[in-house]
């Protein structure tokens, strides 16, 4: 019978503990900020679970984001997602981005933008637009606008408190 044995020569236990430990931090701060991202959802992240094939999905999906829209959307467009982007749609892309969307990766594509007239937006105003991107039946992207020529334009997430 054969015996192996093994042995860490004193040099090399302390560098072997440190490397542990530091793989033990890594691992904790990896389970922290895994939690912490469930704790908080993009809009993109609901809308991957929620189609938007359907009138029925769509209202599904704003009604879950907070939004009280008409039950049918005031005007539907067929938009193309430029190939490239100049800076509006730089500025734009950023707000999908900030929401978990990326337009870039529809660029050139033919998408569908369902606008609806919003009732509950927290400012009080009511001019107020929410438009939904949507390519083959996949919610991609969208924006909520005020119609006023001095209006905003922010994500799709129900804002909790407006600040001016």
């Amino acid at each position: 019978m054969m015996m192996l044995s093994f042995s860490m020569r004193r040099k090399l236990r302390r560098p072997a503990l440190l490397l542990m430990m530091l793989l033990a931090v890594v691992a904790a701060g990896r389970v922290f900020f895994w939690l912490v991202a469930e704790d908080q959802p993009t809009v993109a992240a609901a809308a991957k679970r929620q189609s938007g094939e359907t009138e029925q999905e769509r209202q599904q999906f704003l009604a879950g984001l907070g939004w009280a829209v008409d039950p049918e959307p005031v005007e539907i467009l067929e938009v193309v997602i430029p190939r490239e982007f100049d800076e509006t749609y730089q500025h734009y892309n950023q707000i999908q981005e900030e929401q978990g969307f990326d337009l870039t990766r529809y660029r050139g594509k033919r998408c569908a933008r369902y606008s609806y007239v919003v009732h509950n937006h927290p400012s009080g105003e009511e001019a107020v637009r929410l438009n939904l991107l949507v390519c083959s039946g996949k919610i991609i992207g969208g924006d909520v606008c005020s119609m006023g020529l001095d209006g905003f334009l922010h994500g799709l997430a129900y804002p909790a408190a407006i600040s001016e």
